[in-house]
């Protein structure tokens, strides 16, 4: 089953920072934009809503920090993101 869930987020990561201007003309365009995200420090914040059918009820906004896109998909086809560099591990030797 597909669920939704809406965040709030400041876009933090530089990488991030990049790959989100390149979606957003995909995304004024109404192209079907899906990515997988890392977030941190994620907080509710209550709000009201001020139209619609839950006029004047309480809601909840989760928001947080977009730290890194791992991958993006525009329209059912993938589209390249930066992947960080991950450091070489040392190999340990004995004194």
């Amino acid at each position: 089953d597909v669920s939704y869930t809406k965040f709030d987020c400041r876009v933090s990561g530089a990488d991030a920072q990049e790959v989100i201007r390149r979606l957003e003309s995909d995304v004024a365009a109404e192209k079907s934009v899906i990515i997988g995200f890392r977030i941190a420090d994620i907080y509710p914040e209550m709000f009201t809503f001020e139209k619609g059918d839950k006029k004047g009820q309480t809601g909840v906004a989760l928001k947080g920090r977009l730290l890194r896109i791992k991958f993006a998909k525009v329209n059912g086809e993938s589209i390249d993101v930066p992947q960080p560099v991950r450091p070489v591990e040392r190999e340990s030797v004995p004194f």
